[in-house]
């Protein structure tokens, strides 16, 4: 085998690797969801992964976001420098570029970790993982069973789907909890019809009796899960929603073997922000509930917020790329509970072809009923 070649200028190949070798044929081993322990496949050989018992630790919210705020040491790791590893199998070069953790090498496909990251100066360490529930061909099924059911997508479209860049990756989220206590003024509002006017006039209207209101609501937030990363569209991860944290277990890199792993690059304090607007939606949400009546309006609301923890998790996804026309179409996959999400291209002649068939039928429909008085 010919020796890979070594990347540019700029790259460190002094990290060390992460890796789990078969104890019967020197293969890589790689995670298995069905088991939830390590498989080789080259040998089919297993190992099971000594999982902690404990769970993820929850912890304390302002403590860390101001310990943020000081001026990070020389020694922190950044998404920035490409760095580069050996390939612990056929020692070829690999480049980590951005926030890559854990790849497959391009010249033997063995899984190839950092052990730089998850333990750096000035970075959140991981707190747990909640590992793939569902293993790659499952996953496919469920992404050609949703793409089939996208009756206006282009037929080359779905021709092209079998050809698409699918990969596993675990993606850094924040998760956030917190107790929360709103008092708040507004106004109920209820409808109500009066009969107005004489004679030919006389109708009914429907007006709104709005009164003042004040009250208190308790509302509770237990794991709200924020992307960190930015290369993805937030809403199609929030579409995959719930995530199952309450199967996080303790960080282990065996879960990573195998698949692709990235480590966060918003910051915890903008992820916080985000996970606050969510928050206050739902509380705005809890205080119309708790108003009542047929209509509402918030004019002042106060919040106490008390017992805020978060935790850094990795959360499994399958990616599903297909490059239609020059143009990236991306369907996500919920690596646990198989939920499946994305974007497509529409054909407009089947949407042509679906209106004129419509039309149609509803002339049918109106000329068998004018035929029929």
């Amino acid at each position: 085998m010919p020796t890979p070649p070594r990347l540019g200028d700029g790259t460190t190949p002094d990290l060390t690797t992460v890796h789990f070798a078969c104890v019967n044929c020197g293969g890589q081993l790689v995670f298995h969801p069905p088991t939830r322990g390590m498989k080789c496949p080259s040998c089919g050989g297993e190992r099971p992964i000594e999982a902690s018992e404990e769970k993820p630790a929850e912890r304390d919210l302002l403590a860390t976001l101001e310990d943020q705020r000081k001026p990070p040491s020389a020694q922190a790791v950044t998404s920035g420098p490409q760095k580069e590893l050996v390939c612990p199998n056929c020692n070829g070069h690999i480049g980590f570029v951005g926030s890559l953790t854990a790849t497959r090498c391009p010249f033997c496909a063995s899984p190839v970790q950092r052990s730089d990251i998850h333990e750096a100066p000035n970075r959140l360490p991981v707190d747990g993982v909640v590992p793939f529930g569902i293993d790659t061909k499952a996953a496919e099924e469920k992404v050609k069973d949703w793409i089939n059911g996208r009756w206006f997508a282009p037929n080359d479209f779905k021709k092209y789907s079998k050809t698409g860049s699918f990969t596993g990756v675990y993606l850094p989220f924040f998760t956030f909890d917190a107790q929360t206590y709103t008092e708040y003024e507004g106004e109920r509002g209820d409808t109500y019809t009066v009969t107005v006017g004489t004679g030919q006039n006389r109708r009914t209207e429907t007006r709104i009796r709005w009164r003042h209101v004040r009250g208190a609501v308790d509302v509770p937030f237990d794991d709200v899960a924020i992307g960190a990363e930015n290369s993805l569209d937030p809403e199609r991860l929030r579409a995959l929603e719930p995530w199952p944290t309450q199967a996080a277990v303790a960080f282990r890199p065996e879960y990573l073997a195998g698949s692709m792993s990235r480590f966060y690059e918003k910051e915890l304090e903008l992820c916080h922000s985000e996970a606050v607007q969510r928050m206050n939606n739902d509380i705005a949400y809890a205080i119309r509930r708790d108003i009542g009546g047929d209509h509402q309006r918030i004019h002042r609301t106060d919040t106490t917020w008390s017992r805020q923890t978060y935790r850094h998790l990795l959360l499994p996804i399958f990616l599903l790329v297909v490059m239609f026309h020059a143009k990236p179409y991306q369907v996500f996959v919920n690596g646990v509970t198989g939920e499946v999400h994305g974007e497509r291209p529409y054909s407009w002649v089947k949407i042509t072809l679906a209106v004129i068939a419509a039309l149609i039928v509803v002339g049918i429909g109106l000329g068998i009923y004018y035929g029929s008085k």
